[in-house]
């Protein structure tokens, strides 16, 4: 518990999300909740983290599994009986692993404390109308409760919860060195650079983006396409086999971090990220491309098109459809001041929407709300 002076003498138990990788998105605002020193300063805090398994073999999996959700269940009571927490804040997982979060929850209903439930993902609605025994128990988890999602736009996906009261908090991402933010807005390149940046899922839709530039270098345009991410579904030989004849002009760089990742942002000319994927809600990489000055084409999933208006700050193309996508690159490539007006466009939503003290506040406010 911080030792420094608190403005309120409410206190708060975060129980938050770790991840095998910490570069994904839930990681990221995870630390960004336990490194907040507004929130921790304001209210009498502790962090209680969920560990994630490690084990790659299914036995070892599932045993490290149960030792650390009893750990955790003890941390949790332990901190309940001796904390004495006015309200605890929860990231809780709709979905993959609720059956361990209710071993959890029970525990926070038997003391009858404020809970505040931080949703980052969506499949709710599905998963109740899947199994009526999750529709029970997401009734029973979700009474009385306040909620956090990240966008009205995944109302739909918990409007048949009964719970207390609803907030909406974007997602952030952290300040960058401000050599990667674009000061010109030319086409920095002999020949324009399109870049797609995810993890290689199909329905993140690297092969919509391929198959968009091998139909513009058809037309005689000169271009270069960038490939960043990790092999996940997708394998390298697979992309390196769909790149057959185009490698030349469409090129896979492997995964890229920190400034590594931003360096290739910075030095290429348009974003395209063409999901549909069926969890995704946010696009983090969405919000680091606005943050960089660059416009940003994109599909109408989840929360996406919160961030990019179709037209202004980007274009939103119909899902697994390559021509439109190719179509939308060649209009900002031939358009100067209209990727102009997009890449500052974005940069200016960036900093009034999505940084992270603008994210602490938000947060902030909404616990004090809860405190009340």
């Amino acid at each position: 518990m911080s030792k420094e002076k608190h403005n309120s003498n409410q206190k708060v138990l975060f129980i938050l999300k770790t991840s095998k990788s910490t570069k994904n998105g839930l990681y990221q605002m995870n630390q960004y909740v336990a490194q907040s020193k507004l929130i921790h300063t304001f209210f009498q805090t502790q962090i209680i983290k969920l560990s994630a398994t490690n084990s790659d073999f299914i036995l070892l999996k599932y045993t490290e599994a149960i030792f650390k959700t009893c750990r955790s269940f003890f941390e949790i009571l332990y901190s309940l009986k001796t904390f004495k927490p006015d309200i605890v804040y929860f990231v809780i997982s709709p979905v993959n692993s609720f059956i361990r979060d209710f071993l959890y929850i029970i525990l926070l209903k038997l003391f009858r404390i404020k809970v505040i439930y931080h949703l980052h993902g969506k499949g709710i609605k599905k998963k109740a109308k899947q199994c009526r025994l999750y529709n029970k128990l997401y009734k029973l988890v979700y009474k009385d409760s306040y909620l956090i999602i990240i966008s009205k736009k995944l109302k739909y996906d918990i409007d048949f919860l009964p719970f207390k009261e609803l907030f909406i908090l974007p997602n952030c991402t952290d300040y960058i060195d401000e050599k990667f933010v674009k000061k010109d807005y030319s086409l920095i390149n002999k020949n324009p650079r399109i870049i797609f940046l995810s993890n290689l899922i199909i329905s993140k839709g690297v092969y919509e983006f391929i198959n968009a530039c091998k139909m513009i270098l058809n037309e005689g345009i000169e271009i270069e396409a960038i490939i960043v991410g990790a092999e996940a579904e997708i394998k390298k030989a697979e992309i390196e086999s769909a790149l057959k004849n185009f490698k030349k002009t469409i090129h896979y760089v492997g995964p890229k971090y920190g400034n590594d990742k931003y360096e290739y942002l910075h030095s290429s000319d348009i974003f395209v990220f063409p999901t549909y994927y069926s969890v995704e809600t946010w696009g983090i990489v969405i919000t680091e491309a606005m943050q960089v000055g660059l416009p940003v084409i994109t599909t109408d999933e989840a929360a996406i098109s919160d961030m990019i208006n179709n037209g202004k700050n980007g274009y939103i193309v119909e899902k697994k459809n390559s021509k439109e996508l190719a179509d939308k690159i060649k209009k900002i490539l031939f358009d100067p001041q209209k990727r102009k007006e997009m890449g500052m466009a974005n940069r200016d939503k960036y900093l009034k929407n999505y940084t992270h003290e603008i994210f602490e506040k938000r947060l902030l406010d909404i616990i004090t709300a809860v405190a009340k």
